[in-house]
């Protein structure tokens, strides 16, 4: 008998907030974009806002599909499609997210520090689509209490 393989969607984000780029650490601390699951009746790019402001706490507007990839786990693949993202401004919960498990970086170093390689081929496709918005968006307001400059990977919790 043949096991079933049980498909998973999700969706999230490749968020740019000002001239950087937003990673997710996860349980695993590994750095990745934020997503998640697309709740039934949800479409995925509604999933790909709704996990960006629920991982991050910021609130980022779609800009465009950036691609999707297939991640192998178990008996289940998740399918992530992943969108460029603009973050608009900041909830309340930023400040409990950023620095903790949630870390603005520079877009060069993106690529170093992602921990999946077909993430880092949906980066490599969408990089001076990302270039244009940094170049272009100003980082929204911080909220007050909590700075989000990052100096170096050491801050990132990883060593």
């Amino acid at each position: 008998m043949t096991k079933k393989t049980a498909l998973v969607e999700q969706a999230g984000g490749i968020v740019v907030w000002g001239d950087k780029l937003i990673l997710h650490r996860t349980d695993k601390r590994n750095l990745v974009f934020p997503k998640g699951h697309v709740e039934a009746g949800e479409s995925t790019v509604e999933a790909a806002v709704r996990e960006v402001e629920e991982e991050t706490g910021l609130i980022a507007e779609p800009i465009e599909c950036a691609g999707t990839a297939e991640f192998a786990e178990g008996d289940k693949i998740r399918r992530v499609t992943y969108f460029v993202m603009q973050a608009c401004r900041e909830t309340p919960e930023w400040s409990e997210h950023c620095g903790i498990d949630t870390f603005p970086v520079p877009l060069d170093w993106a690529d170093s520090l992602l921990q999946h390689q077909q993430t880092r081929a949906i980066l490599a496709q969408v990089l001076p689509r990302l270039e244009q918005l940094a170049h272009v968006g100003k980082r929204p307001k911080q909220s007050a209490g909590r700075k989000a400059a990052l100096t170096g990977a050491p801050l990132l919790g990883l060593s």
